[in-house]
């Protein structure tokens, strides 16, 4: 949309400068065609403002959705970030071009002192705007980083929490393994393992023992602090 916009916007300039040479007793119409070329070169920067507006405005609102939703960020809004970098960039290089022209015709000695003046104005105001369409282009590319910044902590996060809880289930997983052994006794065929004759008691003792291991997993690691996240800066 801001490529067509660009467009419009060059239409609008070639008006805005019919309409001077239309008024009567303007420069344009009554001095030489060096004031017809800062015009029309004054109307193509004027116009070109609204533009970097409109990228000020959208960069703002996606700023704000990023800080409010993070990783949440909709893909439409990611690709639109994608899209707007990639038009500033666009509009970036086919404005630079201006800039060098703007330069020739202030270091040509056939066009009026006065004139030259008005010129360098337009540099001033050329070089602000390409400033601030390569502003715009790194923020988007910041946001972009900031939203695959997120992504990959909210992933961080998952991966934590299953390892926490894996951890927690080790030992029951261990000493589940463990007394489902077929340890058999070579001389009477009976299991050897004394915990699988009690019945019921054994199956209290092993969660006993499970239960008991597992607390000395989680006062080891709180110990150590790995319940703790790092910080986020």
């Amino acid at each position: 949309p801001e490529v067509s916009s660009f467009a419009n916007e060059t239409m609008a300039s070639v008006e805005r400068v019919k309409r001077l040479l239309q008024k009567r007793h303007s420069l344009q119409r009554y001095g030489n065609s060096d004031w017809l070329l800062y015009s029309i070169l004054d109307a193509i920067v004027d116009n070109l403002r609204p533009i970097s507006n409109i990228y000020e405005t959208k960069l703002k609102l996606l700023s704000k959705r990023l800080l409010e939703v993070g990783h949440r960020l909709s893909t439409r809004e990611v690709k639109e970030i994608i899209v707007m970098k990639r038009d500033l960039e666009w509009l970036h290089h086919e404005l630079r071009p201006m800039l060098i022209v703007l330069r020739h015709l202030i270091a040509e000695k056939n066009i009026g002192v006065e004139v030259t003046h008005y010129l360098q104005d337009i540099e001033d105001h050329m070089n602000l705007l390409l400033d601030e369409l390569s502003s715009y282009a790194r923020e988007s590319e910041a946001m972009r980083e900031e939203f695959n910044s997120y992504s990959d902590r909210r992933m961080n996060d998952v991966l934590y929490l299953l390892t926490l809880v894996t951890t927690l289930f080790v030992p029951a997983q261990f000493f589940t393994g463990y007394f489902g052994m077929n340890f058999v006794d070579s001389d009477t065929g009976e299991p050897a393992l004394i915990l699988l004759n009690l019945g019921w008691k054994g199956l209290v003792s092993f969660w006993i023992i499970t239960s008991f291991t597992t607390s000395v997993v989680v006062l080891v690691m709180y110990y150590y602090k790995w319940f703790e996240r790092p910080r986020e800066v």
